[in-house]
């Protein structure tokens, strides 16, 4: 349908939806894509770019195939494939580990930010967890209305006794709350594909 649109046509468009990336001041960005994930990351980067420019980009795919280009972040970027076919021979999580055993990530000057498959994101969060890294993820999901009225985005979340009880059982709607989240806030057990 928008390909048959005509030049100077109006068309109806709702948005842009739900929460972005908050970066933290004074904290180096450690964004950490995991294959088409890389997109939220490229804008992420380009928008904290001067305010954060100490940031790096982490990136991997299965293969050389599955890279898509990053040319123009303003973070050096640095990609693992499963196969070693371009960088780091592994996932982007062990190319993660791997900086923060060598000391290039430093947990208590770091802030994660991340987009991938939610395997990906549950394994980080866990790497945040245990070096008591900040970690905001983007998740990915189906959005059907993209208002949370359909409630087919639902995500689990922890509860927060501060605020209050959840009406929908401690559920939160990736289009409209989400689909960023604190990594620490999602219920990772209760996620599923």
């Amino acid at each position: 349908w928008l390909e048959q649109r005509k030049p100077g046509e109006t068309v109806d468009v709702l948005g842009p939806l739900g929460r972005p990336f908050r970066p933290i001041p004074g904290r180096v960005p450690v964004l950490v894509a995991g294959g088409r994930g890389i997109a939220p990351l490229i804008f992420l980067a380009d928008q904290a770019g001067e305010a954060l420019p100490d940031g790096i980009l982490l990136y991997g795919a299965r293969d050389r195939s599955a890279i898509f280009p990053a040319e123009g972040c303003p973070y050096p970027v640095y990609r693992a494939t499963l196969d070693g076919s371009i960088g780091h021979r592994g996932t982007v999580l062990d190319l993660l580990r791997d900086l923060l055993g060598h000391g290039a990530v430093r947990p208590e000057a770091s802030a994660l930010y991340a987009c991938g498959p939610l395997p990906m994101l549950a394994a980080l969060a866990r790497i945040a967890l245990d070096h008591a890294m900040p970690a905001q993820v983007s998740v990915e999901t189906l959005f059907g209305c993209g208002t949370g009225i359909c409630a087919g985005c639902a995500i689990p979340i922890r509860a927060e006794p501060a605020l209050g009880e959840d009406p929908f059982g401690r559920y939160a709607f990736a289009c409209s709350d989400g689909p960023v989240f604190e990594a620490s806030r999602i219920d990772w057990e209760g996620v599923r594909e």
